[in-house]
Parts: C-alpha cells; sequence; structure tokens
C-alpha cells in the first residue's frame, strides 16, 4: 500500500494517472489536498480499487457536480474541506472488516450515495465549516451501517435509506429508517421507520419527512412530536403493538 497524492497537473479528470503523485494502484490511500480546480464527476470505478480517500482543506475547487458525482470504490471515504463535494462510495475490493464515512469540518454542500452493502459500515458526521451546511447521505438498505450525528450548530443532514442504528445530539436529521435503534439526546430528527427509539433531549418528529411507523418508543426527555405530520402517515405503538414508554 502507497499513498499518493492529487497534484491535478494534467486536467481535472479522477482517473488520469499523471494527476497523481505516482499512479494509483490497489490499496493505496489516495489523498487530495491541493488544486481549485473542478474534479469532473464520473465512473470511475475500474481506475483504482482505494483502501482510503481523504479529501482534505486544501482542495478548494469541486468534487464532482449535482448532475455527476465521482464513483470510485474505497473502503473509507473522509472529508475534511470546504469545497462542495458530490461523490458515490462503490463497494472495494481491498479486504476490510469496517467500511467508514467521516465528514468534519466540511462544507455547505456534500452529497454521498453510499453504494456499499456487503460490509459493516460506520458513518460520523460532525459539525460543517460555516455551521449551516447540508448534507444528504443515501444508505441505501443498508441495514448494517451504524450512524452518528454529533458536535452540530444548524447543519441539516438529509438522510435516504436505512441504517441499522443512529445516534444524534444535535443539528437537524431529516428522513432515514433504523431497523434496531435510534438514540436522540438532542437536535431534531424528523424521523422514518424505527424499531426502538430512544429519546432523551431534543425532538423527534414523527412523519414530518416520510411515513413513519415506530414501534417502541421510550421518552424519557426531549419531546416526540406529531406537529409536523402533514401528508404522512404516522404509526406509534398503542401498548398491544409496541411499548410504549413516557
Amino acid at each position: 500500500m502507497s499513498v499518493v497524492y492529487w497534484t491535478g497537473s494534467v486536467n481535472g479528470s479522477f482517473s488520469t494517472a499523471g494527476n497523481w503523485s505516482s499512479t494509483p494502484s490497489n490499496g493505496d490511500v489516495g489523498i487530495i489536498n491541493t488544486g481549485a480546480a473542478t474534479i469532473a464527476g464520473g465512473d470511475f470505478t475500474s481506475f483504482c480499487n482505494w483502501s482510503s480517500l481523504i479529501v482534505g482543506p486544501g482542495f478548494t475547487g469541486t468534487l464532482g457536480s449535482s448532475s455527476a458525482r465521482v464513483h470510485a470504490p474505497t473502503n473509507n471515504l473522509q472529508i475534511t474541506t470546504a469545497s462542495d463535494v458530490y461523490f458515490q462510495i462503490k463497494a472495494s475490493s481491498i479486504s476490510s472488516t469496517v467500511q467508514r464515512l467521516l465528514l468534519n469540518d466540511w462544507g455547505n454542500v456534500v452529497d454521498i450515495d453510499d453504494d456499499r452493502t456487503a460490509t459493516t459500515r460506520e458513518i460520523h458526521i460532525g459539525r460543517s465549516l460555516t455551521g449551516q451546511g447540508v448534507a444528504t447521505i443515501h444508505t441505501g438498505s443498508a441495514s448494517t451501517a451504524t450512524m452518528s450525528v454529533s458536535d452540530m450548530q444548524g447543519e441539516t443532514i438529509n438522510l435516504t435509506g436505512t441504517v441499522a442504528s443512529l445516534r444524534i445530539d444535535s443539528g437537524i436529521v431529516k428522513g432515514g429508517d433504523v431497523t434496531t435503534q435510534a438514540i436522540l439526546s438532542g437536535g431534531e430528527w424528523h424521523c422514518g421507520d424505527c424499531a426502538d427509539l430512544r429519546l432523551y433531549g431534543g425532538t423527534a418528529y414523527a412523519g414530518a419527512a416520510e411515513a413513519s411507523t415506530i414501534t417502541d418508543a421510550h421518552v424519557y426527555g426531549g419531546t416526540l412530536s406529531l406537529e409536523k405530520a402533514i401528508g404522512y402517515a404516522v404509526t406509534l405503538p398503542n401498548g398491544t403493538t409496541g411499548f410504549l414508554n413516557l
């Protein structure tokens, strides 16, 4: 395994070998931490199976676009840049017991389609640089994924798909289904389906973003609200079909 660095010295193509410090090989770590030009989107699945890709603060261009994400296979994707990022994470052929998506000190717009399904995944989202960033995370039917959202200010996370577990202590998360357990200690969750909701603080808005069925609900603090349930069906436990602890 080697570490290769994006230089962008030839053009804006992710799959041009000359744009990297050396020709990337399967299992390498790729670091994009320089350049102000756009790296064009496209399907680069056959270019390299990465161990990790890191988009750092020194990169000030745009990675992909709203109409064409960068498609690349990697076990780990870390984003710590103020730039807009549009990326589809494909499954890497490099063996790994855990695959990760990490966002911290990110920009105003991040759009990630996590297309991986085979391995346990961890998604960790921290604050954006402005405190007002919007991230869209597509997890698909990722029942093995765990997701945490922490240290937010005014950020919004648009979540589509399914995760096994979800922890929120700040910020606003809109959408998403949880198959095992969601723990909310602050912020907001505009929740979809949830097998087990543990509410210690913040507000869970059932039916605010999509239809919502909550099988078990344990409300120790905060608020479980139907205030924003307009146009979506909501099913709450009634003691017979599920457990409701208030």
